[in-house]
C-alpha cells in the first residue's frame, strides 16, 4: 500500500534536512501538491508541476542558493518575486526561468565568478507521463513498452551529475499494486544504480512515485540516500 501523508513518516527523513523540508513543503503543506479548489475542482497537470518548480524555487532561496527552472508562467514568477520568507524583501529573486540540463536546480556559485558553479545541492527531473512517446508510436504491441519508460528516461539524467541531493518525481499507475509495481521499480533502481560504474560512494537519491488518481491519493518514496553499489 502507498505510504500515508503522515507527519510521522516524513520525519523518518529528519537526518537530511533538505528531504524533510521537500517532503513537508510538497505533501503536508496546507495547499501542497493534493490540495483540491472546490471553485475550479483539481489542479491540472500542468498546474502541479508549476506547484512542484515554484514552491522548490522558493525553497532553494529560502536556503540561499541560487535557482534554475523552467515553464514557470507569470503569476509563478511574482508569487516567487513577493515570497519574503528569505529575508530579500526588497530584490527580486535570484532566480532564472530556463531548463539547463534539469528540470530544477539548486546550485552555488563562488564570489565574484561567472560561468562557474561552486556546488549542486539538489537536481530534480520531474515525469507525469508513462510511456516516451518515441515507444508509444513504434507500432510495438502495448505489452512490450516499458509501463513507466518516459520517467526512466529522464531518471538516468541524475546517475551522471553530482550533487547533494537528487529527486525524481513521478505518476504511479492506478494499477500499481495488482503489477507488483513498487517491487519491480525498486529492482529497476536498484540495479540502474549499481550497474552505473561512475555512482559515487554516498550517492543520495530520493525517488517520489505519487499516485493521484480520483478514489486514491498517497505518496511512495523510494529511499536511496547514502547509497553504495553493489558490485555484480
Amino acid at each position: 500500500m502507498v505510504e500515508e501523508l503522515t507527519k510521522k513518516y516524513i520525519q523518518n527523513f529528519n537526518r537530511y534536512k533538505d528531504v524533510e523540508d521537500i517532503l513537508n513543503l510538497l505533501f503536508k503543506e496546507k495547499n501542497g501538491f493534493f490540495y483540491e479548489d472546490t471553485q475550479k475542482n483539481d489542479r491540472t497537470r500542468r498546474e502541479k508541476t508549476r506547484f512542484i518548480k515554484r514552491e522548490l524555487v522558493k525553497l532553494g532561496h529560502k536556503k540561499r542558493y541560487k535557482v534554475y527552472a523552467n515553464n514557470l508562467n507569470d503569476d509563478d514568477i511574482d508569487n516567487i518575486d513577493n515570497d519574503h520568507s528569505n529575508g530579500n524583501n526588497n530584490k527580486k529573486s535570484n532566480f532564472v526561468n530556463t531548463e539547463w540540463l534539469f528540470d530544477l536546480e539548486w546550485y552555488e556559485e563562488p564570489e565574484n565568478t561567472k560561468y562557474i558553479v561552486k556546488k549542486y545541492h539538489l537536481l530534480m527531473e520531474c515525469e507525469w507521463d508513462y510511456r516516451r512517446k518515441k515507444e508509444a508510436d513504434s507500432g510495438k504491441n502495448k505489452k512490450e513498452i516499458d509501463r513507466y519508460g518516459a520517467m526512466k528516461y529522464d531518471f538516468l539524467k541524475l546517475l551522471i551529475a553530482k550533487a547533494d541531493l537528487r529527486l525524481m518525481i513521478f505518476k504511479l499507475r492506478a494499477d500499481y499494486d495488482k503489477n507488483n509495481d513498487l517491487s519491480k521499480l525498486d529492482d529497476y533502481f536498484k540495479n540502474a544504480l549499481d550497474s552505473f560504474e561512475g555512482l559515487d560512494d554516498g550517492f543520495n537519491l530520493i525517488i517520489i512515485g505519487v499516485l493521484d488518481t480520483k478514489r486514491r491519493r498517497g505518496f511512495y518514496i523510494f529511499d536511496y540516500l547514502n547509497y553504495r553499489r553493489s558490485v555484480h
